[in-house]
């Protein structure tokens, strides 16, 4: 997945409709994008596991080949550690194992991304960006503050009462 050129973090709210649309893709992408780091991850292991052990018979069968005299469980170990295709395996692992991370964070930023789209959307059904009926000034009295609130509160239930009232008035399978 290119990274770099998707914006986890910016939502335009005023296309949530698109960014929703994009959303699904978005995580789709992501997961293929884990799973085949994932695999690639487990092939490397698979890979470090057979280079250590064809090492280390090739450690047993010659010692002298690598410069040991006598071959112990722990001379084997340490040769292996130190042999050039075990590290470069080892480097193989720990770039798959850096992918898997990337990755995996996607897939978190991804899901946040999904909560705060859920919370934008029940912010815009709720009307969080209308123009306020009433504005606010400074200086204003906690009588007048609260005057507002419950002429908001009022007009909030009454559009709730009609909106119920629609609801029950176009119900086709009432007598």
């Amino acid at each position: 997945m290119d990274y770099e050129n998707f914006s986890f973090t910016h939502i335009n709210r005023n296309r949530l409709d698109e960014e929703w649309l994009g959303q699904a893709e978005a995580m789709h992408r992501a997961g293929i994008a884990l799973a085949a780091a994932e695999q690639a991850e487990r092939e490397a292991k698979v890979e470090l596991e057979i280079t250590k052990a064809e090492t280390e018979t090739a450690i047993r069968k010659d010692p002298a080949a690598f410069g040991l005299y006598k071959v112990t469980d722990a001379s084997a170990k340490a040769s292996v550690l130190t042999n050039a295709a075990c590290q470069t395996a080892e480097e193989t692992l720990n770039k798959a194992s850096y992918e898997v991370a990337i990755c995996r964070s996607a897939v978190r930023a991804l899901e946040h991304r999904k909560k705060a789209l859920e919370n934008l959307v029940i912010l815009f059904r709720s009307d969080y960006w209308s123009d306020p009926k009433e504005q606010w000034r400074p200086g204003m009295s906690d009588d007048e503050k609260g005057r507002v609130r419950s002429k908001g509160r009022a007009r909030r239930e009454q559009q709730e009462v009609e909106t119920d009232e629609d609801d029950t008035s176009n119900n086709p399978f009432e007598d």
